[in-house]
């Protein structure tokens, strides 16, 4: 009879180990993968891509015309009157915490949806939030009317700077 050694591999195959994870939770043991079963790849942001994120230039549209708007306003104010950068930073911060960036909508009660849907920041963070993590569109009236506003501001911006332009070397 012959006895399994170093040289001599027994005939019966031991028990997979279970092996050890690496990173958070090391100490944590996991069960070895059946042979057969592959990996499913995990996206990138851990949900699904859509194809609704080629739309992501078009919706940041409104929000690139009021920033650039309330730039000239703040532009202008801000040569004029010493106090408006700290003002700004102020109402800044203000309209952050307003915006849906640190919250769901979901998380709120609909009395506060109500209020917080008077934000011109809000509106369009759920267009994004839409096309990024549910797939959808927004509302094409909707969008349509957040363009116009944010087309107004501009246009309330740019009229505002070009007529105060040639006040600012004085001022200076």
């Amino acid at each position: 009879s012959r006895r399994a050694g170093p040289h001599r591999p027994s005939a019966e195959v031991p028990p997979a180990r279970p092996q050890r994870r690496s990173g958070a939770g090391a100490g944590a043991l996991r069960q070895p993968r059946p042979p057969g079963r592959q990996r499913r790849a995990q996206p990138p942001l851990g949900h699904p891509l859509h194809l609704t994120i080629l739309s992501f230039p078009l919706i940041i549209l409104p929000w690139i015309a009021i920033t650039l708007g309330l730039s000239f306003l703040l532009a202008v104010s801000n040569v004029f009157f010493d106090d408006t950068f700290h003002l700004s930073e102020v109402m800044l911060q203000g309209l952050y915490y307003m915006s849906p960036i640190l919250y769901n909508r979901e998380v709120l009660s609909p009395r506060l949806v109500h209020w917080l849907q008077w934000n011109p920041l809000f509106p369009m963070i759920e267009y994004i939030r839409g096309i990024f993590f549910e797939g959808r569109l927004p509302s094409p009236l909707v969008f349509g009317v957040t363009l116009l506003f944010a087309v107004g501001v501009l246009g309330v911006g740019l009229w505002v700077f070009r007529k105060n332009e040639d006040k600012f070397l004085y001022v200076i």
